[in-house]
């Protein structure tokens, strides 16, 4: 599954898929074997190596926290010292392309593209194998959206990580998807490159992703 990604409209099972990879204490998490990712059903046994970046960075992050303390969060409750913590924290922001200017910011302080990218700081914080991207630039202008994919291209290079991107843009998804699954009313219906799916769409749900995905391109020209 490396290097999968789930396309879907709205309310179509992708919500769900996310709350089974990345939450609940009964959760179905994922398990990292070879060079494949094999579902398990476990209780949290491998928290720390699946992480999340979600789509509204202002409802994920804590408006009373300063962004240190956003960033240093998941050490903190990890056993990290708040000193070692904090100077963590520091290079997490570096990586994700901001400065120690922005430590002491409140959420509400930043632009959406800056938000998230504390987002990712703070998923990365744990040294995750797995991130869960879901549908991680919709909220953003479109420059930036270039801007953070472009950042997850290169984090992805150069720590090793797996991606499971969850949007419902297929044009998104073609730039960087290395295999495509498409979900419609809580199933798995088509499966295959961005590619294939364009030129050849079987399912009636890919179909609609697809002439979504052209309306959209007219309507920017």
């Amino acid at each position: 599954w490396q290097g999968r990604y789930f396309l879907g409209a709205d309310a179509n099972g992708r919500d769900v898929m996310v709350r089974l990879l990345y939450g609940g204490r009964n959760s179905l998490l994922i398990a990292l074997a070879a060079s494949a990712l094999c579902l398990v059903l476990a209780l949290r046994p491998l928290r720390r190596e699946v992480q999340g970046v979600f789509q509204d960075p202002a409802a994920s992050l804590n408006p009373r926290r300063r962004v240190a303390d956003i960033v240093a969060a998941p050490l903190v409750r990890n056993g990290a010292g708040r000193a070692d913590a904090r100077k963590r924290a520091t290079a997490l922001l570096e990586r994700v392309e901001l400065s120690s200017e922005h430590l002491h910011r409140f959420p509400h302080e930043l632009s959406g593209g800056q938000r998230q990218r504390v987002g990712i700081a703070r998923a990365l914080a744990l040294e995750p194998r797995l991130l869960v991207l879901d549908e991680p630039v919709s909220a953003l202008d479109a420059p930036v959206r270039a801007q953070v994919m472009d950042l997850l291209a290169r984090l992805q290079g150069e720590l090793g990580l797996a991606y499971l991107l969850i949007s419902h843009d297929l044009e998104l998804v073609g730039r960087v998807a290395d295999r495509v699954a498409v979900m419609d009313a809580g199933a798995l219906v088509e499966e295959g490159t961005a590619g294939e799916l364009v030129a050849k769409p079987s399912h009636a749900a890919t179909r609609a992703l697809v002439a979504a995905g052209y309306a959209a391109v007219r309507e920017a020209k």
